[in-house]
């Protein structure tokens, strides 16, 4: 049907390190507190918890636009456990899913 795509935690704090004078690199996976009381903690807070902001919005906007309150979300990608937790909803983890679908395309061509 469809999907969305957009970067993970660790692209935006690479990012935030890349382009700002003091921030510094996270080094993932961190354990990530409730309130960062460090620099580094206050990124991977802000990061996790404003992804898992922007992970809802998104699947509310597909889910409105395709009519379905109850499809399907699968996460993919190295912080997909720990999102998931985080989505208030039932979803799929798929750490894999390009190499899946990878495969499922040999498979197609080389049954051709």
């Amino acid at each position: 049907v469809g999907g969305a795509i957009a970067p993970g935690p660790a692209v935006m704090t690479a990012y935030l390190a890349d382009h700002t004078a003091l921030l510094p690199r996270i080094k993932w996976p961190v354990r990530i507190p409730p309130i960062g009381r460090s620099t580094r903690s206050a990124m991977a807070v802000g990061a996790v918890a404003g992804y898992a902001g922007l992970l809802k919005a998104v699947c509310a906007r597909l889910a409105e636009a395709i009519g379905e309150k109850h499809a399907t979300v699968i996460l993919t990608g190295g912080f997909a456990k720990r999102l998931a937790r985080s989505m208030g909803r039932r979803v799929r983890v798929s750490p894999r899913l390009t190499l899946e679908g990878l495969l499922r395309v040999y498979a197609i061509n080389k049954a051709r």
